[in-house]
């Protein structure tokens, strides 16, 4: 893996990335991007501000990358819902990020658990062995290292 500076706005910069070789184009949100550099302002209109422009910026981003490289496919995360209407006409796939927390709470209440499952799934650590430890505990860290395809578990999200 590499890590190339430029921006996606820019033609040469995105043929320097070999854009055209790619199989999928992810373009990703900063939620705190103006959170950490503004003395962390968390007032909620602030918030949602900051969320929409992001948002807007996904969606400039994505148009680039459509109308430069059409065939590449887009997915695309968003934070709300304001832009998703136009984004759908140049992304493959939206992510909103605020309906996956939703939907993963919403299925915790049918399904106590299933955020620590889930959660576990997505996240990979090592984790020391443990000798001296509860019962619990033993059986959690033996488990912990048996790896599920997620593509399997996430038949309950509806996006």
């Amino acid at each position: 893996m590499f890590y190339l500076r430029g921006s996606p706005l820019s033609r040469e910069d995105l043929l320097r990335a070999k854009i055209y070789n790619a199989k999928a184009c992810f373009v990703m949100t900063d939620p705190y991007s103006l959170y950490h550099s503004l003395n962390f302002n968390t007032s909620s209109s602030f918030m949602e501000e900051e969320n929409t422009n992001q948002d807007l910026l996904s969606t400039t981003y994505s148009i680039s990358i459509k109308k430069e490289f059409g065939d590449v496919p887009v997915y695309v995360q968003i934070l709300g819902n304001e832009v998703r209407e136009v984004l759908s006409s140049f992304a493959d796939r939206i992510f909103n990020v605020n309906q996956l927390k939703m939907n993963l709470l919403a299925r915790s209440c049918i399904a106590p658990g299933s955020i620590t499952l889930i959660s576990n799934l997505i996240k990979s650590f090592d984790i020391p062995p443990v000798n001296s430890a509860s019962t619990w505990l033993k059986e959690y860290s033996f488990f912990f290292f048996f790896f599920f395809f997620l593509k399997t578990i996430f038949f309950f999200l509806n996006f």
